[in-house]
């Protein structure tokens, strides 16, 4: 009921549209491949979205695209890993997660296509704002700088984490051990999550020149 309270409209459809994904995701949602996943990605980047649309009172035109974009990717990114550590558990449990159905290997080069996305969502961000954050004053270039730095080490580091969870599961036909796997997945999703706030805080501030 206190979704019916929010304004502007377009504000309640994602809310409402957030809390349905919630309700339904354990028993509908959570056993399709993939589904599980995209639907975690929508609920967090949807946050995104919400927040824009409630400064920009409802003007989906004005809504910052790039920054729920890489949140989405990076997201997805990251809950496919956390089932690559999760493997053998949801395999016992007949949940058909992305690593149980294509095997881990598969699953990892998965996660380097949607983290290296996400990548080219901060270069393609960085270049359109780059002629208008030149135009700013000398503070305002440095901390746009200095934020874009760190987004773009981040996820730079992130994806060399991936790929080598990639080559760690490619490995484990010739005596990699499941603890290794996870050991090296677990770092992986701390290495995701590293760039998801200054890549946000970045493509926002890049978003508002576009």
């Amino acid at each position: 009921t206190a979704i019916a309270f929010l304004a502007p409209p377009p504000l309640r459809h994602v809310v409402a549209a957030s809390a349905l994904i919630t309700v339904v995701y354990t028993p509908l949602l959570k056993p399709a491949t993939a589904i599980k996943n995209v639907s975690v990605a929508f609920v967090i980047s949807a946050a995104a979205v919400a927040g824009s649309l409630a400064a920009t009172a409802g003007n989906w035109a004005a809504v910052a695209k790039l920054p729920p974009i890489f949140l989405f990717l990076c997201v997805v990114a990251r809950e496919i890993v956390m089932d690559i550590t999760d493997v053998e558990e949801d395999a016992d449990a007949n949940v058909r997660t992305i690593p149980v159905r294509f095997g881990t290997h598969n699953a990892a080069r998965i996660v380097e296509a949607f983290l290296l996305s996400a990548a080219c969502i901060l270069v393609a961000g960085a270049s359109l704002a780059a002629p208008h954050v030149l135009g700013q004053g000398l503070v305002g270039r440095f901390a746009a700088m200095g934020v874009g730095a760190l987004a773009a080490h981040s996820i730079g580091s992130a994806l060399t984490m991936a790929r080598s969870l990639t080559r760690v599961c490619g490995g484990a036909r010739v005596g990699t051990t499941e603890e290794e796997i996870k050991n090296k997945a677990q770092l992986t999703v701390d290495a995701i999550m590293r760039p998801v706030g200054a890549g946000t805080i970045a493509l926002a501030y890049a978003s508002s020149f576009l």
